[in-house]
């Protein structure tokens, strides 16, 4: 008897959900017969471009689609971190994925930074990032395994357009047998996953996501293309640039209920230009109920297409890996144990647990971007209020349970979000620091030299396509 699971919506979570499921399930037990993937293409309303981080690479590297064939086939881009701007602010401040400075002895970075431009005098954090002047110059090439050079600090994402990888997603899980339906048919199935947004009644979340609306246009790319993403701070939220193969897309992140969409509109007419803007929600609406008869709530479209730091495929990877371990093995109807055992409203129950967490951790990164003075705002969740008082004491990040990002993701992030520490921790007194000093002087100028020596993002993306693999 086959496992028997049904997906709903087809944004870009719902593909990959369907074929994680299909073969995860297929490779499970090979001695039962393969699940059934059922998925309801129910359009979706998404933003134009999804930024894939190196944790999401993962995933789509686990199944089986390739970095080449998401730069091919979904118009992608290697992008190296995040240049952020405020209103009135002339400097950028930049979000890398790989390294930023080096730990000494343990001692994190924010803490070496802040005892040396105490002795020093001011020197921005993202000074003694590379990956910040490869991609000023759109300079980039794959980072080395060898941690003597000094490409090993870089780390990458790539940004693409949504619609094509969901073609591409769409062919992979046709190919694997996942069937394809117009329209929701009626019949049981073992399990749901419902990527639809709704409206439902139910315990309502205790944080407010503040930015929970998108609208986007995509324009060819005039020029060269660019080794980042910008996100540039306005009067209505956040203006997010994407570069990809062969276009731009704009992305306005905004608050729905203190802007309509017609005036954020008018603001990229006039930044922009008359484009064909397209809308999308982050529906703070959804919440991850606890269902019956074996529905659950997908989280991932709960979060959106998360437009800061990283998409929610990450998010969703932890997710499918949850199911997996949940849905009941098959072999257990083969071998005539009783389903009512392991319940499937059991699956159900852990997994919109489990996905309400992650929805939590979603929104507090929207917080963070609000940049509201956490002391005085009621809209910002207490942890996130903690987190960067913490930080600000003592340069010490707070433990997040089923946090989104690394420790040292937070550092840079919150750098980028110009929070910054006013105290580094007393064990830098304790040791010398003339020699780290020293290094850190003459470090700057040397990533200077590295950067400019790295071929054009273009030129190595056209070589990247057609070398052989």
């Amino acid at each position: 008897m086959k496992t028997t699971v049904r997906v709903v919506g087809n944004s870009v979570e719902a593909w990959l959900m369907a074929f994680g499921l299909k073969r995860g399930l297929a490779t499970r037990n090979v001695n039962v017969p393969e699940p059934m993937i059922l998925l309801v293409d129910v359009p979706v309303v998404e933003p134009m471009s999804f930024h894939l981080s190196p944790m999401d690479l993962e995933f789509f590297q686990e199944l089986a689609i390739s970095e080449r064939e998401l730069i091919e086939l979904a118009d992608g881009q290697f992008t190296l971190g995040y240049n952020y701007r405020e209103i009135g602010d002339t400097q950028e401040r930049f979000f890398a994925w790989g390294d930023c400075g080096f730990n000494w002895q343990s001692i994190g970075f924010q803490h070496v930074w802040r005892k040396f431009t105490n002795l020093n005098g001011y020197e921005t954090f993202d000074a003694f990032c590379f990956a910040k002047y490869c991609a000023q110059l759109n300079h980039f090439v794959h980072r080395q395994d060898n941690q003597r050079s000094i490409l090993s600090q870089l780390r990458h994402g790539i940004t693409v357009d949504v619609e094509k990888l969901k073609i591409l997603l769409r062919g992979r899980c046709e190919s694997e047998g996942v069937q394809v339906e117009k329209a929701q048919k009626a019949g049981p199935v073992d399990l749901e996953v419902d990527f639809t947004p709704q409206l439902h009644s139910g315990h309502e979340p205790d944080y407010n996501p503040v930015y929970n609306s998108t609208l986007s246009c995509k324009v060819p790319l005039n020029g060269d293309t660019r080794g980042a993403s910008n996100l540039l701070r306005k009067d209505f939220g956040w203006l997010k640039v994407d570069f990809l193969g062969s276009s731009v897309v704009y992305t306005a992140i905004y608050d729905a209920s203190n802007y309509s969409a017609e005036f954020v509109r008018e603001q990229l007419v006039k930044e922009v230009g008359n484009h064909n803007w397209y809308e999308s929600l982050y529906p703070d609406q959804l919440k991850c109920d606890m269902w019956r008869e074996a529905k659950v709530r997908a989280g991932t479209h709960a979060f959106g297409l998360m437009p800061f730091v990283h998409s929610s495929c990450y998010s969703l990877h932890r997710q499918l890996d949850t199911l997996l371990q949940l849905i009941p093995d098959v072999s257990m109807r083969n071998s005539g144990v009783e389903l009512n055992v392991l319940p499937v409203d059991h699956v159900a129950k852990e997994y919109n647990e489990f996905a309400g967490v992650l929805l939590e951790r979603s929104a507090e990164i929207r917080q963070l971007h609000c940049n509201i003075d956490a002391a005085e705002s009621a809209n910002v969740d207490i942890k996130i209020q903690q987190l960067k008082q913490l930080f600000e004491d003592s340069g010490v990040v707070k433990h997040l349970t089923e946090s989104l990002l690394a420790e040292d993701d937070w550092v840079k992030l919150l750098f980028a979000l110009n929070v910054t520490p006013r105290n580094y921790t007393p064990l830098l007194d304790a040791k010398p620091f003339g020699e780290v000093a020293a290094r850190l002087r003459e470090g700057v100028k040397a990533l200077h030299v590295a950067a400019e020596k790295l071929p054009p993002i273009s030129v190595y993306r056209a070589h990247y396509l057609t070398k052989s693999h």
